[in-house]
């Protein structure tokens, strides 16, 4: 987007450049806010046109000595030194003046560079006691090991979605065609556009729960589907059958402490095959549950248990989906 609105500043920017661009703007009251205040800035500098003052210094002069005619050579003299040097400085003052509303707007233009080169800031998030869950801004959840962490550029889920892992990690990615969802090691990257799987930094496994996963090095790559999991070994990667358990790691007891409510769903889905939808809302996005151990209840005793702490509407849909509606948190 900064390159957009750098090229739409300049008029450089096409029709399938300035149609992204609108769509942005709409998306969210601080998108079209940093959009003014760009196009302000660039206005303001690229609408100055400076007015250079040109006066005749001698005419001037001239015309002033002759008024003091009457005084004597010396007094003449000094005057003339007097007047020669006040019109100097104002000469100076003015050209000045002229120099600094051109470097304002070139301060105003390298401004806006200045934001392009250097506006992207890099946002970590760790897991440093215990295993840490987080929701990113696509609405893709990432639940990290202790000890990991994950990195990623501003402007995540509008103009890309790489992210920087170090360590081990269970993604459950949005799917969006148009952006890919990409994340990197120091060994190996792996691209999807929707589902979830765990990435295992440290030992260079890649576990598949759902969907499809791209797994790729500098010498081999590779296509996952569902309960498949890579190992890289040697550069080289070998493919095995993977258990519908290989998530388990991230919540092996299923109990919650103040959890969000995304992360209690879709933990449960973990050990009960996806059964839960939780429909989205702003109620819910709010929500959040404390729970000893869930492991051993069946799937009818945890929804019970959600209808006590939430004022919940459950329905179930043609094909077996079960779907949750929050209307209070409690």
């Amino acid at each position: 987007m900064e390159n957009i609105l750098a090229k739409k500043a300049t008029g450089e920017a096409t029709s399938s450049e300035l149609a992204i661009l609108d769509q942005w703007r709409t998306e969210s009251a601080e998108n079209q806010a940093l959009y003014d205040e760009y196009s302000i800035l660039w206005d303001m500098s690229a609408n100055y046109v400076p007015e250079y003052f040109n006066p005749n210094f001698e005419s001037a002069l001239s015309s002033h000595l002759s008024l003091i005619e009457e005084e004597t050579t010396n007094q003449a003299t000094a005057k003339k030194e007097t007047i020669v040097k006040s019109i100097d400085s104002r000469r100076s003052s003015k050209l000045f003046s002229i120099k600094n509303i051109s470097s304002i707007a070139a301060i105003f233009v390298l401004g806006i560079a200045a934001v392009f080169l250097f506006g992207n800031q890099t946002n970590t998030i760790t897991a440093e006691n215990g295993i840490r869950f987080a929701s990113l801004e696509d609405g893709s959840k990432v639940w990290l090991d202790e000890g990991s962490s994950v990195e990623y550029e501003s402007g995540f889920g509008v103009d890309h979605r790489n992210i920087k892992l170090n360590g081990k990690a269970f993604f459950d990615v949005n799917k969006n065609e148009s952006l890919p969802f990409i994340i990197k090691d120091d060994e190996i990257n792996v691209t999807v556009l929707g589902t979830s799987f765990t990435v295992d930094g440290d030992n260079d496994i890649v576990s598949v729960i759902s969907g499809r996963v791209s797994v790729e090095n500098i010498s081999d790559n590779v296509v996952l589907t569902k309960n498949q999991e890579v190992r890289l070994s040697n550069n080289k990667f070998n493919t095995t059958s993977s258990t519908d358990n290989t998530a388990i790691w991230r919540n092996t007891s299923l109990s919650f402490d103040d959890s969000p409510i995304t992360q209690v769903v879709a933990d449960i889905n973990m050990f009960h095959n996806d059964k839960l939808e939780l429909v989205s809302n702003s109620i819910a996005s709010s929500c959040t549950f404390t729970s000893g151990g869930l492991a051993t209840e069946s799937l009818d005793n945890i929804i019970e248990i959600l209808r006590k702490s939430f004022d919940l509407k459950v329905s179930t849909t043609e094909n077996g989906q079960i779907k949750l509606l929050i209307s209070d948190c409690n």
